[in-house]
């Protein structure tokens, strides 16, 4: 099953729209500006992507000091900002590293108002 166009807001909505083959998702608001952000681990080394790997898996996101000092860890280890760690946690590597290397990405901002 081979689909056109599917517009998307939530992390949920844009895993049905990639396991339905969608040929053009179109991602919109705080989704579209978190993959934004996570955009920046197409320049980060293998190496590090491993470490990234495996420093999430292992750092608890519950909004405390540990993971603010893993992420801090992450960062110093990664060249990736803060910001950009966050959004891949909370996308997930995988569905990432799925967007990074199997679509082709355009972003585009509309100022509101």
């Amino acid at each position: 099953m081979n689909r056109e166009c599917q517009e998307v807001r939530t992390k949920t909505e844009l895993e049905a729209a990639m396991k339905s083959e969608f040929k053009k998702i179109i991602v919109k608001g705080e989704l579209a500006e978190k993959i934004h952000k996570a955009d920046a681990i197409k320049n980060i080394s293998k190496p590090a992507l491993i470490i990234l790997g495996a420093t999430l898996a292992a750092t608890p996101f519950t909004g405390g000091v540990s993971g603010i000092v893993g992420i801090a860890g992450i960062a110093a280890t990664t060249g990736m900002s803060i910001v950009a760690i966050t959004a891949v946690a909370f996308l997930g590597l995988a569905l990432i590293l799925n967007i990074t290397n199997g679509y082709d990405r355009k972003f585009t901002a509309k100022a509101e108002g």
